[in-house]
């Protein structure tokens, strides 16, 4: 059976994926910060008999280290991984210390949005890249953009540390996809807006179904689409 790893999978659109991928009979390994309160993720991968819960937080690199070397020792190979967890202003601080205006901004907060959205996925790529390279046939990574990380999109004022490092995670899908292909292919996907704590109660998708879009168009790419990004519709977003 495929292997995957979704990171950021205790709720919304990462939770989702993991029930989707898990009825497509994938064995689903999903990373989240704290196993002990993502009571329906637990109950998810029990229910199926294939994967396991990961403590995994993509913001500290000992983390990443030591959920890889668990997937070592249960998985010869990773055929999907997901890089889906991703904030929009660390917890607990002024929303205006990531999200602006301009002169209300924090360069901690902006970090650790940096550090959780661009280099974790990074991060985890770079540890989990010997299971991916051992796939067969060959991979696919799918890191979770979003259209406000298009800088040739109309831009509007305000989350800018949100839109920043969705910039740079495009930046690193393309480094990825030049450095790990032909065997591994690369790309970004937005999901669209999504009823998520993120997305906000008035968005347009629930999360099931940007997770069924967004896996069926995994299903349909190829090696020509890698180093590009993707809506769930599979139209391609401009950079």
């Amino acid at each position: 059976m495929p292997v995957a790893v979704v990171t950021g999978a205790s709720r919304g659109i990462g939770l989702e994926l993991v029930r989707h991928l898990l009825m497509r009979g994938f064995v689903v390994h999903a990373g989240c910060r704290r196993p002990g309160q993502a009571g329906e993720l637990t109950e998810l991968i029990a229910a199926s008999g294939r994967g396991s819960v990961l403590a995994l937080d993509v913001a500290d690199p000992a983390s990443i280290r030591a959920a890889a070397a668990t997937l070592a020792g249960n998985a010869a190979a990773v055929h999907l991984l997901i890089n889906n967890a991703g904030i929009g202003r660390p917890a607990g601080v002024d929303p205006a210390a990531a999200e602006g205006p301009l002169a209300a901004l924090h360069g901690d907060a902006m970090t650790e949005v940096l550090r959780v959205n661009s280099i974790g996925p990074a991060l985890v790529t770079q540890a989990l890249a010997p299971m991916l390279h051992r796939a067969t046939p060959d991979a696919q990574v799918l890191n979770v953009t979003s259209d406000l990380g298009s800088v040739t999109r109309p831009v509007t004022a305000g989350s800018y540390a949100y839109a920043m490092s969705k910039a740079a995670l495009n930046m690193l899908t393309r480094k990825l996809a030049v450095e790990l292909r032909p065997h591994v292919t690369v790309i970004a996907m937005h999901p669209g807006s999504v009823r998520t704590r993120l997305g906000g109660p008035s968005a347009d998708l629930a999360p099931a179904d940007a997770a069924r879009g967004m896996l069926d168009v995994l299903d349909r790419i190829t090696t020509t689409d890698a180093g590009h990004a993707l809506t769930h519709t599979g139209q391609h977003l401009p950079w």
